[in-house]
């Protein structure tokens, strides 16, 4: 059985509040009850829980890709500057050891 837990339509959400604001909605209450119905219960309950903690999760993990990818153009165009300062300080140090034979 595959369930969509991280697309809970929000009817469904609706329909199972009762259940988990009632006390006795609880596994081990239950399960003095019914063994199966025991097992539903924490499922609903866990897959509820989930269902909040994911919708809590997808806006930051939306805000790292986002984080990740400046940071690798900011990493890029660091990389170009690095290099641009190289070229500028062999060229210098051309120009340097030039004026150093002029001198001389």
């Amino acid at each position: 059985m595959n369930y969509d837990k991280e697309n809970i339509h929000e009817s469904n959400l609706k329909a199972v509040q009762p259940y988990l604001d009632d006390p006795e909605f609880e596994p081990d209450f239950i399960r003095s009850k019914s063994g199966a119905a025991a097992g539903i219960c924490a499922w609903c309950i866990n897959i509820i829980k989930f269902y909040h903690v994911f919708c809590d999760v997808v806006p930051k993990r939306q805000a790292l890709a986002a984080a990740n990818a400046e940071l690798a153009a900011a990493e890029e165009k660091l990389s170009k500057i690095k290099a641009k300062i190289n070229e500028l300080d062999e060229n210098l140090a051309e120009l340097t050891a030039s004026f150093e034979k002029v001198i001389k």
